[in-house]
This record gives C-alpha cells, sequence and structure tokens, in this order.
C-alpha cells in the first residue's frame, strides 16, 4: 500500500507541476487572444482583425501556409530517393552516411539559412561571380531563401520517416507485380508508394509544423517576407509595455490552431485506412561492388554534402576578414573572429550561458523524464497517467513562440515574477525538450522486468531507493539516447529564446543572430564554437557507449 501511495503522490506531484508551467502559461495566451486591445474585455475582434485586415495579418497567415505547405514537400525531392538508395543497397559508409543525416536534423535551421544567403545572395560568394558574369542578379534572398533553406534543413527529418518504412517493405509483393508484366516505376507507384502512406503523411505533418512555426530562417533572411511567427514577435515587441499582448496573444492561437488541426487531419488521413502485409520478410539491401559502389557512394555523398555546404563553408569563413555587405576576403586569413569570442564580454558570457542554461534543464528533464516514464510504463492510475501523458505530449504542439509568450504573461506579475531571470529560460527550454526524454525512456521500459523491482521490495527496500538503484541505472541506454537529442535540440533554441531572454542571459543562437547583420566573420566563429559544443560531448557519449545513441524520431 505504501509502494503505491508513494508513486500516486509523485504523479500528482508532476502534474501539478506541468499544469503550473504549461497549462496557465497557455491559458494566459488565450486569455490575451480574446481581450479588448483598449477596453480590456472579452471580444473575438482580434481575430475578426486578422481575417479581415490585409496588411499585415491576412498576408502573413498565407504566407505561413505557403512556405508551411511547400517547405513540408519540398525535402521529399531529397529525401525520397535517398532513403530508397540508402534501405535498398548496401554500401561502405552507409552507417556513417546514416548518423551524418541524423544529426544534421538537429542543426539550428537559421544558421544554416543565413549561409545559405551568404553563399546564394546577390552578392553571395557563389552567386555573385555568376551575377558579374552573367550581368544577372540572381537572388534566394526572401521567400526563396526560406523555402530552400526549410528543404535543405527538413530533408533529414523526412528522410528518417521514410527510411525505416523502405526498409520494411514487404519484397514479395513487389516481385510478384514484376512477375506479372508490371515495370518498376509502376510497381513502385502502384505497389510500394501506397504502403508508405502512413510514413510519407507523418513526414509530411511533422514537416509541415517545423516550417510553419519557425520564427529564426524568416527573422534571419525573410527580409520583408511576413510568416505568423515573425509577426506575433513584432505584436509582442510592439506591446510588451501595455500589460495586455492582445494581438500576440491571438496570432499565437491561430498558429496554435492550424498545428491541432494539421495533426489531427493528418492522424485521420491515416487511422481511417489500415496499411499491413501478413509476412514477416523484408526487403535485403543488394551488395554492391566495383564502379557501381563508388558511383552510389559518389552520389549519395554529393546530395548530402550539398545539405553540409553552409557549415562547411562556416568553418573557413570563420577564419578570414568580411567586409560590408557580407564580402569575404579569402586571402586575409585571421584569428580575430576567436579573439573577439573569447575576450569580448558578452560574447564569451554568451557560451556560458548556454552551457548553463543547457544543464540546468537538461538535468531537470532527466530526473522528470525518469520518474514520468516509469509511473506512464508501469503504474495503472487510469485516469492520473491519462492526464499526465497528454500533459508530457503537449508541448510537442506548441510553437516554442507561443508557449514563451505565455511564461512573460504569467510569470511577468505577482506572486511569482521570473521575467528577466535565468530561471524562465530554464523552465522554458525543460518544458519544450521534456517529451523528447521521457519518450526514449519510456520506449526503454517497456523491455525492462518487474521482477528486479518485485523482489527489492519483497526484501524491505523502499519504493524510491528501489527505482534509484536499480530501475534507474538499467534505464541508462534510454536515458542517454533522449538526453542527447534534448542537449542538441535545447543548444539550439531560438525561437522561445528571443522573446525571453535578457542582456544578462543572452544564449548563443541570439548572439549569432545578432551578429549575422553587423559581422559574419564573428557569426561563423559563434557558429562554429556552438556545432563543437554540441557535437563533441555527443561523440564522446557514442564513443563511450560504442555506437549505442540513436538519433531519430
Amino acid at each position: 500500500m505504501r509502494v503505491r501511495h508513494t508513486w500516486f503522490i509523485v504523479s500528482l506531484v508532476f502534474i501539478s507541476i506541468l499544469i503550473f508551467l504549461l497549462v496557465l502559461p497557455m491559458a494566459n495566451v488565450f486569455i490575451a487572444g480574446f481581450t479588448h486591445p483598449e477596453s480590456g474585455g472579452f471580444t473575438f475582434q482580434n481575430f475578426r482583425t486578422i481575417f479581415t485586415q490585409i496588411y499585415p495579418y491576412k498576408i502573413a497567415l498565407n504566407n505561413s501556409l505557403f512556405v508551411g505547405a511547400i517547405g513540408a514537400i519540398l525535402p521529399f525531392i531529397v529525401a525520397l530517393p535517398l532513403a530508397y538508395l540508402v534501405s535498398r543497397y548496401e554500401f561502405r559508409s552507409k552507417t556513417l552516411l546514416i548518423t551524418v543525416i541524423s544529426i544534421s536534423m538537429v542543426m539550428p535551421a537559421f544558421i544554416g539559412a543565413y549561409f545559405w544567403v551568404i553563399l546564394l545572395g546577390r552578392y553571395g560568394i557563389i552567386t555573385g561571380p555568376l551575377n558579374r558574369l552573367l550581368g544577372t542578379s540572381f537572388s534566394i534572398y526572401g521567400q526563396k531563401a526560406i523555402l530552400w533553406a526549410f528543404m535543405w534543413g527538413r530533408y533529414p527529418l523526412v528522410f528518417l520517416f521514410l527510411y525505416p518504412a523502405f526498409s520494411t517493405l514487404n519484397p514479395e509483393m513487389e516481385e510478384a507485380a514484376q512477375t506479372l508484366g508490371a515495370n518498376p516505376k509502376r510497381t513502385f507507384l502502384s505497389i510500394s508508394l501506397p504502403m508508405l502512406v502512413p510514413a510519407i503523411v507523418n513526414a509530411v505533418y511533422m514537416s509541415f509544423i517545423m516550417c510553419i512555426t519557425d520564427m529564426g530562417t524568416p527573422l534571419v533572411v525573410g527580409g520583408d517576407y511576413l510568416v505568423l511567427p515573425t509577426l506575433m514577435y513584432q505584436e509582442f515587441m510592439t506591446e510588451v509595455g501595455s500589460g495586455r499582448i492582445p494581438m500576440a496573444g491571438a496570432v499565437g492561437i491561430l498558429l496554435l490552431l492550424i498545428n491541432v488541426a494539421v495533426l489531427f487531419g493528418g492522424r485521420y488521413y491515416i487511422t481511417r485506412r489500415r496499411y499491413e502485409v501478413v509476412s514477416a520478410r523484408r526487403a535485403e539491401p543488394k551488395k554492391l561492388s566495383g564502379r557501381r559502389e563508388s558511383a552510389m557512394i559518389l552520389g549519395i555523398w554529393s546530395v548530402v554534402g550539398l545539405g553540409l555546404l553552409p557549415w562547411v563553408f562556416a568553418i573557413p569563413g570563420s577564419f578570414i576578414e568580411w567586409g560590408k555587405g557580407g564580402r569575404a576576403f579569402w586571402n586575409s586569413p585571421t584569428l580575430d573572429n576567436y579573439r573577439m569570442v573569447f575576450t569580448n564580454p558578452t560574447l564569451s558570457r554568451g557560451v556560458g550561458v548556454t552551457l548553463f542554461l543547457t544543464v540546468v534543464s537538461l538535468t531537470m528533464m532527466i530526473v522528470a523524464g525518469l520518474l514520468i516514464a516509469y509511473i506512464l510504463v508501469k503504474k495503472r492510475y487510469l485516469i492520473i497517467n491519462r492526464a499526465l501523458d497528454i500533459l508530457v505530449s503537449l508541448p510537442l504542439i506548441i510553437p516554442g513562440a507561443v508557449l514563451a509568450l505565455g511564461y512573460v504573461m504569467f510569470f511577468s506579475s505577482p506572486p511569482i515574477i521570473l521575467t528577466g531571470t535565468w530561471m524562465i529560460l530554464a523552465l522554458c527550454f525543460f518544458v519544450r525538450r521534456l517529451p523528447h526524454i521521457t519518450r526514449s525512456i519510456e520506449s526503454t521500459l517497456y523491455s525492462i522486468s518487474d521482477a528486479y523491482e518485485e523482489s527489492s521490495l519483497n526484501l524491505g527496500a523502499p519504493p524510491i531507493k528501489t527505482f534509484r538503484k536499480i530501475t534507474a541505472r538499467m534505464l541508462m541506454p534510454g536515458v542517454v539516447s533522449g538526453a542527447t537529442l534534448a542537449f542538441l535540440f535545447t543548444m539550439g533554441t531560438f525561437s522561445a529564446t528571443i522573446i525571453l531572454y535578457t542582456a544578462p542571459w543572452t544564449t548563443l543562437p541570439i548572439l549569432i543572430y545578432q551578429n549575422t547583420a553587423v559581422n559574419t566573420g564573428i557569426a561563423a566563429a559563434l557558429s562554429f564554437v556552438m556545432l563543437l559544443i554540441e557535437f563533441v560531448p555527443l561523440l564522446i557519449v557514442n564513443r563511450l557507449t560504442h555506437g549505442g545513441i540513436k538519433i531519430g524520431v
């Protein structure tokens, strides 16, 4: 009875914490969205304004839906053939290739977008000489830059959905179709593609949600191209001194509702049909050798390398001098950019602030993730478990900027005032990434027998001590995988940070954004420093776990 009461109390504690850190801030957003800007009374006027006033609201809404839809489709141009080839053929460096693609998924999108513009803008390093030679004025700035960055930034996500789906396809049906005279193209379109529908739909709506809620990319390379996240940020900055943020709240609610509609629309489309094959056989990858293998490796790595081009460029770009308008002086190597990063108080403090906030929030995630995952898997509290499961999952559909807006409103007045402190950032990071680590641990828990705990409890050990000494240690693989993913995402958090940060608590993504407009060299140096902070620990842990870390969806 004592065991049951202990874990029941723990579950109630976490429900209370998540209501306080998630539900109440979001309730403030909804209240603000239905508040009249002048009278302070209840109104639908804010939403009428969004749907009737062409500039900036309807334009931002239309732009968001457009870049969200096109940005969700474009990655398939890269990911679909890539996933097909990698799943169907065996070649050298295949494992490394999948690892590189997986790591690419968590790289901050706005940084890659910025360096794409440096490369392909009107005066870009690649397009500048071509424009002068051909007398053209090609540039990808604005809408084109956003879509181009979305294509290369989201294709790893789509790949990680499609690759397992291709790998688990039953080859017998394809073989039967070809035996009956169907050519490979018709076989793929009629047999293989329909079986991929669940993976394709999941990839589309996840990619759509990531594109439509992305604030950093449009803010850095979009110019005057307004989308809902940047409009919400502008409304927030305009109204923040008023004590009420009605229009920003209304835009945030609309963004959230679009996310929910797309998510449930995708789930409904999948569940209304059945996709199953009664066979345990899987397609065996065909082994390649000689010239065919070399051609496959060259072609696939060329595509993946193209996606990594901005990051590959940022490294040497951090060791040269830069002029106005993003002009690079490749014949002027220098270490001044790094000297500034480590000697300028603002820049050097940003490195420490980012590490501090990430470590603090990650520690909270690990403790909470372990306990919540254990309750969800091992305990049967029916309503309590269902409520806890929903609360843990909610951050996956709430845009980071919308949650941050709720934090500003909720924690800016008594009894708890956290605005301007590091705590509001750490708590927001904690809530945003808690689902990643909880789900990773949860999946590991299903494979652990209850016999170990029962033996400990029968010998008189308290439930919390049993959990700490036995269960938690057996969960380390899930903890490491989830913590790694949460660490990488938290380091690059931009949308929530730009709303919550103050000068003493400026993180690396904010410093990079600030320097994109004034000093490309320092922006490149800061980007490289952030990559090292992210991936050196990842490589060390991966080596210690003998490649046991899995990064994916």
